[in-house]
């Protein structure tokens, strides 16, 4: 049985079960709003969903998408004695954790964070190019021009029945020192084309996006030109580029997710991020990769 860890309304989650259903496959879909009651005897663990009662033994694959377990608890009305229960819970669900990520399993990181700063400082050890960096530190003489963007996640936030999202910005640097405390900048990095690639156990499937002659996109492609899209296509990595990356993401303990890069007009390759869950139907579906066939076949291979 295949576990899948995810949210309602996920597409990716439903391309990847109609492979599972397609190979009759049995799986179970855990959503955060499912109320699980772990329990265990000696070495025995089960979990327990609308009353169905599920042997660990019996899941083969964890693949963590989207979402949490969500562990049944009920307050005391009592805050001291439910700050303890708390605190219980989550020792609990980390368990819970490390012995499904035991069994064979795609993003086992993803449910903690990705600290953007500690990947970037491990990228530099691995010998590849990362743009200059700034954080409550700024001056008039730097001699290139800066974006600023989030360093934990999108940033995005519901306000008044609006979804808003942080995207990248090129910034004033002479209207911006003032202003700058507690704000992450980087060197503006010129580039030919940005890159898409997705990662699986150390297999590489990368995308040119070629947004830099729009203006809307040139800063950040994620402000989509509905109208117009930007052209994308199948990219072969260097070799070289392929090694370093794998390297960062052994490191990192990261075995699925998707890297975001630019290449430059002197063909000089910036790394920029990971996405350990990242939309891999974005580069999948334009290049024909079939991606989520691949991802079925290694939740459903045995090795």
């Amino acid at each position: 049985m295949v576990l899948i860890i995810s949210e309602k309304g996920d597409y990716s989650t439903k391309d990847i079960i109609d492979w599972l259903v397609f190979y009759g496959q049995p799986f179970l879909i855990i959503q955060p709003d499912d109320t699980l009651i772990f329990k265990f005897i000696n070495s025995d663990y089960f979990i327990e969903i609308d009353e169905k009662e599920i042997n660990l033994d019996e899941i083969t694959a964890v693949w963590y998408r989207r979402g949490w377990l969500n562990l049944k608890f009920e307050k005391t009305g009592v805050e001291e004695i439910d700050r303890i229960l708390i605190e219980e819970r989550i020792h609990v669900s980390n368990f819970l954790y490390s012995l499904l990520y035991k069994k064979k399993h795609l993003n086992k990181r993803a449910h903690n964070d990705i600290n953007k700063l500690i990947v970037l400082d491990i990228a530099k050890k691995h010998g590849i190019l990362v743009p200059k960096e700034y954080y409550n530190s700024l001056n008039s003489d730097i001699p290139f021009q800066l974006i600023t963007k989030s360093i934990a996640g999108s940033g995005s936030f519901l306000h008044d029945d609006e979804i808003y999202i942080s995207f990248t910005q090129e910034v004033d640097l002479n209207n911006t020192i003032e202003s700058s405390e507690n704000s992450y900048f980087q060197e503006k990095i010129d580039k030919k084309y940005e890159l898409r690639i997705f990662y699986l156990e150390g297999k590489f499937w990368s995308m040119a996006i070629f947004s830099q002659k729009d203006e809307q996109t040139k800063v950040d492609f994620r402000v989509y030109n509905r109208e117009k899209p930007n052209r994308t296509v199948p990219y072969k990595l260097p070799k070289d580029i392929e090694t370093k990356l794998d390297k960062l993401m052994r490191e990192l303990q990261i075995n699925s997710g998707s890297i975001d890069m630019i290449v430059t007009p002197d063909n000089n390759y910036y790394f920029l991020e990971i996405n350990p869950i990242g939309q891999f139907s974005m580069t999948s579906f334009p290049c024909n990769y079939h991606l989520e066939l691949e991802i079925a076949n290694f939740l459903l291979d045995e090795k």
